[in-house]
């Protein structure tokens, strides 16, 4: 029943991308420069939990999260790592592919997780941009397959 889910969610993700009109001047980009930069917040397996900061180049995007909290050797830390490809741009939303690597710790030994996933994401609009998506990662040291939520919210520059 989860698998009919996920499949059924990138289903109607790709039916949503792929149903617009394609506009290439929405997103205000600089013909000069076709570097974009974002902060915000993201949380998930792939990217990490906390403040992200994204730099998008075309349809290419790589995103470093971290957060950490807590007592040294008492708290908590991550940081995540994601790359992201953009083949589908439309006026209203994108759909990307994306990978990445985090790294999770606390009082123990940090966890390192892997993974793919997709993600549909709002048009760049007022400088901003909601994303979501699943993704299915693996967990190095627990050996593990995770299939988890991935969202975030940018603020471009």
């Amino acid at each position: 029943m989860r698998k009919f889910i996920y499949v059924f969610i990138c289903i109607i993700i790709s039916t949503i991308s792929f149903g617009q009109e394609p506009d290439v001047n929405y997103l205000g980009k600089d013909p000069e420069s076709k570097w974009k930069y974002g902060i915000g917040f993201a949380a998930g397996a792939l990217s990490g939990l906390g403040l992200s900061y994204r730099m998008d180049h075309d349809r290419s995007s790589f995103m470093v999260t971290g957060a950490a909290w807590g007592e040294l050797g008492k708290g908590f830390f991550n940081v995540g790592l994601m790359y992201s490809y953009t083949p589908v741009e439309r006026k209203y939303g994108d759909f990307s592919i994306v990978s990445g690597v985090s790294m999770w710790g606390g009082s123990g030994k940090p966890e390192f997780v892997i993974g793919i996933g997709t993600m549909f994401g709002s048009a760049k609009l007022h400088k901003s941009q909601v994303s979501f998506g699943a993704t299915i990662s693996y967990s190095i040291q627990s050996k593990l397959f995770l299939t988890l939520p991935q969202a975030s919210f940018l603020f471009f520059f």
